[in-house]
């Protein structure tokens, strides 16, 4: 079993001389129903999805047949579905109330998966962005959800106007909005960086057509990660794909049926992010952001649209909002219960390398 552990001069040096106040972890504000998160880890060259307690103890961890990316939660009972990582060929169910898996899923025809799905609002089918091979065009993959089968069923698709697909959220019970970064690949390798088209889509649940599209004129800076906030805000994370030494606003805000706002900052405070934001998270009034090739995550105020603090965190990127702030994970393995700008609790899972994304258990 993997042991919980803290070393606290490793926090430290992680840390990079930010100066934060600590608080003791179970101090922060959780909902009732909290009961962890769960997230896909690297442990000795080995990939799994890893799931904590409320305390943010190790609980249980699946193998995985490749390196995952996201996990979808079943908005009514314990079903978790891990999706691999461009180009992803696996989607993998988990009972997290005990840790056991179902069959995993291997995408149809010359479909890959984008490494990012949603349940429905009813939880009886499950979304999925993947491409076509070898163009990279978008479809949403739709699944029937079979609970006492334990199989997903692939039913269809949509189409998605370009290529690059990658997460999607609700913005209603009959809406998505999707991230379309823009870029074709061949296996991790870039292609068409100079010509790509980048969009964020907004797609009717029920029919797949397409509500509204939003497009940038910075075309290098492809759409990747995204959040709705609780009035509507969508907010974007971008990856530039130009020279990580230009300062390009990376973070965004759209309210459907309106212009998009670039969110606000200095334009040395943009450098730091070095052209890339891995994850996107809503609370209240305002989005966390994350970067690990920055080392660094930001807060964004939603109303005033404004970058209005950066801290230091190694190789940062899983992050998700637990009421009153955010946890967020390392590729170091670190876990950071973050508060405020003067509050936090941190702890590690011994060899646990967190990857990009996480998702709150509830229960």
């Amino acid at each position: 079993m993997w042991q919980p552990s803290l070393n606290r001069r490793q926090f430290i040096l992680a840390l990079s001389g930010t100066v934060l106040a600590p608080y003791v972890l179970g101090e922060s504000v959780m909902p009732e129903t909290f009961r962890g998160v769960m997230g896909c880890a690297k442990k000795r060259g080995r990939f799994f999805a890893v799931a904590t307690d409320r305390q943010l103890n190790y609980r249980f961890s699946v193998p995985l047949p490749a390196r995952g990316h996201a996990i979808a939660m079943h908005p009514s009972n314990t079903l978790a579905v891990v999706v691999a990582r461009r180009p992803g060929a696996y989607l993998l169910p988990i009972d997290t109330q005990n840790g056991r898996p179902w069959q995993p899923l291997s995408p149809v025809n010359d479909r890959f998966f984008y490494g990012h799905a949603v349940f429905s609002e009813d939880g009886q089918w499950l979304y999925t962005t993947e491409g076509k091979s070898p163009s990279c065009e978008g479809v949403i993959g739709i699944y029937r959800v079979q609970q006492q089968k334990k199989i997903l069923q692939r039913v269809g698709e949509w189409p998605i106007q370009g290529i690059g697909p990658h997460e999607l959220a609700w913005r209603s019970s009959e809406e998505l909005v999707v991230a379309v970064g823009g870029i074709q690949t061949r296996g991790r390798d870039k292609l068409n960086i100079e010509s790509m088209a980048p969009s964020l889509q907004y797609v009717h649940c029920g029919t797949g057509q397409l509500l509204e599209e939003v497009t940038l004129t910075e075309k290098q800076a492809s759409i990747r990660h995204l959040d709705v906030s609780a009035r509507g805000d969508v907010v974007i994370g971008m990856q530039h794909q130009g020279d990580f030494q230009d300062s390009v606003p990376l973070v965004a805000i759209h309210q459907k049926g309106e212009a998009l706002v670039s969110v606000k900052a200095d334009p040395i405070e943009w450098l730091r992010y070095k052209g890339y934001i891995g994850s996107v998270s809503c609370s209240a009034n305002r989005a966390l952001v994350t970067s690990p090739r920055g080392n660094c995550f930001g807060i964004i105020s939603l109303a005033d649209k404004t970058l209005t603090a950066s801290q230091s965190l190694k190789d940062v990127c899983a992050v998700a909002a637990n009421g009153k702030g955010w946890l967020l994970g390392s590729g170091l393995g670190y876990m950071l219960d973050f508060h405020s700008s003067s509050q936090y609790a941190s702890k590690s899972l011994d060899g646990v390398a967190w990857d990009n994304h996480w998702e709150i258990l509830l229960g």
